[in-house]
């Protein structure tokens, strides 16, 4: 039985299907308050095509061939929350950002030091799409690829 849902599109969801869920919270409601779909192409919100698009534009400059280690680096989705009391009431603030790095670990510090947020910051990361794992892929071929991978998954 599905109990948990993401946050940004609203659907059903097990707890292993979903990033940010925060095992330490005291109700059910903050435990989820943060959470979202581990897959990118699983989410239908607004927030995934955007990182989708994002994902594209950080992608446009990519054209060459795939020689240097920068472009064989995977691309990670980092999202970014920070915590802040603001009239007794406890209100987070999230950022997304995109990154190329060999690690979670690397791609979670290169977020954090490209962020603007200041204060102490926590954060996930989850790879962008597997198929790009194995290198760059041509800007042109990204589009089609991405409505390709939605359409099995829907099925």
């Amino acid at each position: 039985m599905k109990h948990a849902k993401c946050s940004q599109c609203g659907q059903a969801r097990e707890d292993q299907e979903l990033n940010g869920v925060d095992p330490l919270a005291d109700s059910a409601e903050e435990k989820y308050q943060h959470a979202y779909c581990r897959h990118i192409a699983d989410c239908n919100s607004a927030e995934a095509e955007e990182q989708i698009s994002d994902l594209a534009d950080d992608l446009a400059g990519e054209t060459a061939p795939c020689k240097t280690s920068q472009n064989t680096r995977p691309i990670w989705v980092v999202r970014l929350h920070r915590d802040r009391k603001i009239n007794g009431k406890r209100q987070t603030e999230s950022e997304t950002k995109i990154v190329r790095a060999s690690t979670k670990q690397k791609a979670l510090i290169t977020a954090k030091n490209n962020c603007y947020m200041g204060g102490k910051i926590y954060g996930t990361a989850r790879l962008a799409h597997p198929t790009l794992d194995l290198g760059c892929i041509h800007i042109s071929k990204l589009e089609s690829h991405w409505e390709q991978m939605r359409n099995q998954i829907r099925k």
